[in-house]
């Protein structure tokens, strides 16, 4: 286990980070997960979910799904006006063809 330290120089984002010594408990001393008792592991989901829930994860998770959604679109029409920069529309419309045949041969 580590001993209760503080770290002398401050750290470049703020004060100096305290490392506190845990606290007595079952499995806090186990070499494996598998020497961890059903006690210890229940305190162990207990402290995961009390972490979810302070941490707001839901409303983080939400934001990143609604702006990967958002950005999405734009990206599909930057891919196809540099996609129609790079290749004339017949090898386009040849391209499309195969890809359409490929998708028929999946069905």
């Amino acid at each position: 286990m580590h001993p209760s330290t503080t770290a002398d120089a401050p750290g470049p984002y703020g004060p100096p980070a305290t490392v506190s010594t845990p606290r007595p408990g079952p499995g806090r001393d186990a070499e494996s997960p598998l020497d961890i008792p059903s006690r210890g592991w229940w305190r162990i989901g207990q402290r995961v979910i009390g972490r979810y829930l302070d941490e707001n994860l839901r409303l983080v998770a939400a934001g990143v799904a609604f702006y990967s959604l958002l950005g999405l679109f734009p990206a599909i029409a930057a891919l196809v006006t540099t996609y129609d920069l790079a290749f004339d529309a017949a090898q386009i419309r040849g391209q499309l063809g195969l890809l359409a045949q490929t998708a028929d041969l999946m069905h």
